[in-house]
């Protein structure tokens, strides 16, 4: 059936599309660019990691739910509605915080959400796996910025793997995994990044 984004919601065989979906990946835009409110956005092809899992795990029940500039706080009502349109799935990639953290939104708000949401999948039988926040691209900062995000990131993602312990759930470190020379500007990775994290997140799916 090929890669679903949640883009194509409206087209008339995404339901049936979305029944055979088994992991949904649900994030900003480090995991997609579905943008329903946004025009200017929403045909654009960026390479972005689900395209890339299916590769890797030699599969096509894939759904991309990702969207640009999202924040963890709008996501609570978005995985609520993934988990509506994709009854059979049984895998939820999670992805947020990178623009909470931009915006300087307290660490223990995100985390919070986070912690909502994670919740939500356990009670609907769903296995969450939960990429941490990457660093930023060094070149795109002053050394004082940089300072500042590598504090931001260290704190966030310390806290995030406690909660994954704590629930039980594994978090997916693709902060270590990512250099500066895995991305196309400041935070988005690019093809070889993107492929990192698909084959990073295919090891915990196989």
């Amino acid at each position: 059936m090929g890669l679903l984004k949640y883009l194509d919601k409206d087209l008339n065989d995404f339901e049936s599309r979305a029944n055979n979906v088994v992991i949904v990946c649900a994030g900003d835009s480090i995991t997609g660019y579905n943008n329903s409110r946004e025009k200017e956005i929403q045909r654009i092809t960026v390479l972005t990691y689900p395209q890339f899992l299916a590769d890797e795990l030699k599969e096509n029940n894939i759904a991309d739910c990702g969207i640009a500039g999202q924040f963890s706080r709008y996501a609570l009502s978005d995985v609520r509605l993934y988990l509506d349109n994709f009854k059979n799935s049984t895998h939820f990639v999670i992805g947020y915080g990178t623009n909470d953290l931009a915006t300087k939104v307290p660490s223990e708000i995100i985390l919070g959400n986070m912690k909502t949401i994670i919740q939500n999948l356990l009670e609907r039988e769903k296995t969450p796996l939960v990429l941490n926040v990457p660093y930023a691209n060094k070149s795109n900062f002053s050394t004082n910025g940089l300072d500042r995000i590598k504090k931001q990131r260290d704190y966030h993602n310390q806290g995030l793997a406690n909660l994954c312990k704590e629930r039980n759930v594994q978090m997916i470190d693709i902060c270590s995994l990512l250099g500066d020379s895995h991305f196309t500007d400041a935070i988005h990775p690019d093809i070889i990044g993107a492929k990192l994290i698909a084959k990073e997140v295919a090891k915990y799916l196989k």
